[in-house]
């Protein structure tokens, strides 16, 4: 279908109203939505006339498919019954004058799980951004930004989680999309929770059916036995993370920061008293504490954050997890975040 500058059309996934700005080409072409005021790209395929988008709405045919999740998002009467999407990602459109320069990243949980999740960005291959936290159940979290010049670039989103219950913390799933522009520009649809039309993917939908068909597809007789006997030989605490979390520590784990920072300055305000010697055995004190509490607490993954320096503090406390039967690794390699200044520690 042909459309023109200035024709009146409707979005067919959100059911938005809106005016062409431009023709692009290759079957793309840039809209103006009204009640948001922001341009952004759109695949001809997605768009309706006006006239023809009220005609199929009467006639009932025509409709597709998304309409119908559209329907469950919007909670205008008592009687809307929302079905859960799962875990999902939202990619809202950041407009500078007449131009998208670059799309807020949103996660959106709209399950009764509470949900441990690591999200990492890639592009050609190297990591360029990535966070860790905890989202609760009916809401949504902010991931930060992205390019539209990123976008174009095809970036890999790497997701991973672990349902946090009374019975702890689940086995970790993962899933990876590569963002391809053509698919990206046609997934517009309304996210649950945000109520607005952002570029819209589903995550993980059913948890407990996907916790069985991982460990149904990659644990057979023979790893399951391998990793008992591993989990021996590590100590006697080596089945840890499937143990049941008492009804505090489930509290304690909504609130466990996946880094903690040792700069004396964050640990006690007598700093300026302390000799060189007294600072470094303070600093691993701390350390020592927080590794403990991770490790009771079933947290595979944490970041200790030391600093450069001299490197004192970056040596003991590579030292001490060399010596420790919980630490499955850890890496002292570049991060976005922290530079070379962090220690990542991964925990049995």
């Amino acid at each position: 279908m042909m459309f023109f500058t200035g024709q009146k059309v409707i979005l067919k996934y959100t059911g938005d109203t809106a005016v062409v700005q431009q023709i692009l080409g290759n079957g793309m072409v840039s809209v103006k939505i009204n009640f948001e005021n922001m341009i952004i790209p759109v695949s001809e395929e997605d768009l309706l006339p006006e006239g023809d988008y009220t005609a199929s709405l009467q006639s009932n045919e025509g409709l597709p498919l998304k309409q119908e999740h559209l329907q469950l998002f919007q909670d205008n009467s008592s009687e809307v019954v929302r079905k859960s999407l799962g875990l999902q990602l939202g990619f809202e459109a950041i407009n500078i004058g007449d131009s998208i320069e670059k799309y807020n990243i949103y996660l959106i949980n709209d399950t009764d799980s509470e949900l441990l999740f690591i999200f990492k960005v890639h592009l050609g291959g190297k990591l360029i951004a990535e966070t860790d936290s905890l989202i609760k159940g009916h809401s949504y979290c902010s991931l930060g930004e992205i390019s539209y010049d990123h976008i174009a670039a095809i970036p890999e989103i790497v997701t991973e989680i672990r349902k946090v219950s009374t019975l702890g913390v689940g086995e970790p799933l993962s899933k990876s999309i590569k963002l391809k522009p053509a698919s990206f520009f046609k997934s517009v649809a309304t996210a649950p929770l945000l109520n607005r039309p952002v570029h819209h993917y589903v995550l993980f939908g059913h948890f407990e059916r996907e916790e069985k068909q991982t460990k149904k597809e990659d644990e057979d007789i023979k790893s399951y036995t391998n990793r008992l006997i591993s989990s021996q030989k590590k100590g006697p605490i080596g089945s840890h993370q499937h143990r049941k979390l008492q009804r505090d520590e489930i509290e304690e784990l909504a609130h466990f920061s996946m880094e903690t920072d040792l700069h004396i300055e964050n640990l006690t305000e007598r700093w300026d008293k302390m000799t060189n010697g007294e600072i470094i055995q303070l600093q691993l004190r701390h350390f020592e504490q927080y590794i403990d509490k991770a490790y009771r607490l079933g947290v595979e993954r944490v970041f200790i954050i030391h600093g450069l320096g001299k490197g004192r503090l970056r040596d003991a406390i590579a030292e001490r997890l060399k010596r420790d039967y919980r630490v499955v690794r850890f890496t002292n390699e570049y991060h976005p975040k922290y530079g070379f200044g962090a220690t990542e520690v991964v925990l049995q």
